[in-house]
């Protein structure tokens, strides 16, 4: 890029991105956006054209957002910058509240602030004095497929990607380190970090893992898969106690955001993180976010195992899984189910509706009306008339903006302890690997992540790479609800602004709070509620 802008770099060895940003569009105009790598959120004002040119990258990595009416247009990074406005309403958008609720980030546009406007991934924007032009300069080719004869192929491919997603992102003058956990994203991307540390900018010999340990919730505990890495890689490794936090710890100081909830219930460990990376002088964290997204779309691999008459690869799938297998689920829902033909689909949809009630039972019914959610939920909304509907679910869960939320507060975060974080697995090359490949290279009966675990033969430990399931930290979040903090999630729902706006069912509510373990949707749906309540009450009271 440097070299087709004809830049000089400065005498600090830099370039600011002000000034490729400037000299791209002066070279290239409003197609700018795609010559652009790596994540940015951008406004220009073209005195010339008498144009406002707004950009984000392909994959929401930075935000943007927008406020606009007849005579005026604001926009900002950050939505509190935009509220500040005087001629910015601050009025609550229903529609999304209803997704968060129900724990959908579909509509790629709307906020919590009605009237404040998300620039979506991989779109440009340009408002002149009488109109708004929106156009997208990159997006997936849902028709592209790659297709080998064997695994191994496959391997080869995804492993090469990964490779350079990881090298790209170790462009950095400083410590390096890595929040790694047990599981098989962040290993993969340590060990694939690890031996190109000592040729990279930062000159370093050794990663610096930072993980989060348990002793009193032994189930929450990794070292039996951290070790065997760091041991391989000679990590220096850097142990955080965290048996003390759990869900809604101290929660005057809970992490949280203006522009929108937080919903994770385990932020506190992110955070013990990125406090012991700053305390040891790391300038670039890297992790494995996004794992559980790229691999998704391998639970319809008989779909399309089925679609390419590859009748030999299922019966083997079959065979192996035995008797004990969720054989209706994959071979007849995610499988034969997605094959048929609309006009079946949609006649069987309208003869056996499934009430969102019954799906949601604490969003209210008011709400539900009012917000439109069984349109906004319809899977197949938005899909094109030629991609299969299982494709569309993998294509729409990648680009879902509920990733790209979530990505930006972790940056946000992250920020805040002056780091960078860098997320390998978040790259636009492996998203379009993923989408192209059959799905029995992202799963296969009851094993996940197929494509990685063949990528990483012979660079993870075998106990690491084989590992058949994945840690959960839900001990943290039934010890936080039900024991430690019960007082506060009483205090907290004592007179909710949920229920007074008519959002969520009181009597569900308080039979939520009366179920102990026995939570609906595994309590999820209770932290929804929970975490948009101490939202409102933060910033709406």
């Amino acid at each position: 890029l440097l070299r087709a802008l004809k830049l000089e770099i400065g005498p600090n060895g830099c370039v600011s991105d002000a000034a490729l940003v400037l000299r791209a569009y002066a070279r290239w105009g409003m197609s700018c956006a795609k010559r652009l790598l790596g994540d940015f959120a951008f406004a220009l004002w073209d005195p010339t054209a008498q144009r406002l040119f707004l950009a984000r990258d392909s994959l929401g990595g930075r935000e943007l957002y927008y406020y606009l009416t007849d005579v005026c247009c604001v926009a900002a990074s950050e939505i509190k910058q935009i509220l500040a406005h005087p001629a910015v309403p601050r009025r609550m958008n229903e529609g999304k509240v209803a997704e968060y609720l129900a724990g959908v980030w579909h509509d790629l546009e709307e906020t919590f602030f009605d009237g404040v406007q998300s620039c979506p991934p991989a779109q440009w924007i340009t408002v002149l004095p009488q109109t708004l032009v929106q156009g997208r300069y990159w997006d997936v080719d849902l028709a592209a497929r790659i297709r080998y004869r064997r695994d191994a192929e496959y391997a080869k491919h995804f492993r090469s990607l990964a490779n350079a997603a990881v090298q790209d992102r170790l462009r950095t003058i400083g410590p390096v380190g890595i929040s790694l956990s047990g599981g098989l994203d962040s290993t993969t991307v340590a060990a694939l970090a690890a031996p190109l540390l000592p040729q990279s900018a930062a000159h370093q010999t050794k990663l610096r893992s930072f993980s989060y340990v348990f002793d009193e919730f032994a189930e929450c505990d990794e070292r039996a898969f951290i070790e065997p890495v760091a041991q391989r890689y000679e990590l220096e490794t850097h142990y955080i106690p965290s048996d003390h936090r759990w869900t809604l710890r101290d929660v005057e100081n809970w992490p949280e955001s203006p522009d929108a909830p937080i919903g994770d219930a385990y932020v506190l460990l992110f955070l013990s993180v990125l406090q012991a990376a700053r305390d040891s002088g790391c300038r670039l964290l890297l992790n494995g976010h996004f794992g559980d997204a790229l691999f998704a779309g391998g639970r319809y691999w008989a779909a399309d195992q089925m679609r390419d008459l590859r009748l030999g690869a299922l019966a083997k799938s079959m065979t192996r899984a035995g008797h004990r297998h969720q054989w209706r689920r994959d071979l007849g829902v995610l499988g034969l189910w997605q094959l048929m033909p609309e006009a079946l689909r949609s006649a069987y949809r309208r003869r056996q509706p499934r009430a969102i009630e019954e799906a949601y039972p604490g969003i209210h019914p008011d709400l539900v009306r009012r917000a439109g959610l069984a349109a906004r939920l319809d899977p197949n909304r938005a899909r094109p008339a030629k991609v299969a509907p299982d494709r569309w679910q993998r294509y729409r869960s990648l680009l879902s903006n509920g990733w790209a939320h979530g990505i930006s507060l972790v940056r946000e975060f992250t920020h805040r302890n002056g780091l960078e974080i860098a997320m390998p697995l978040w790259d636009r090359r492996l998203l379009e690997f993923v989408l192209a490949v059959p799905a029995d290279q992202l799963g296969r009966p009851q094993q996940t992540r197929w494509v990685l675990r063949a990528a990483m033969t012979g660079l993870l430990p075998e106990a690491v790479r084989l590992r058949p399931g994945k840690t959960t930290f839900h001990p943290l979040f039934v010890v936080g609800l039900l024991r430690r903090e019960r007082t506060t999630v009483e205090r907290l729902l004592a007179d909710p602004q949920i229920v007074r706006c008519g959002w969520v069912r009181p009597e569900w509510l308080q039979s939520e709070l009366a179920a102990g373990e026995n939570w609906s949707r595994n309590g999820y749906a209770l932290w929804q509620a929970l975490s948009l309540e101490m939202w409102l009450q933060r910033h709406w009271s």
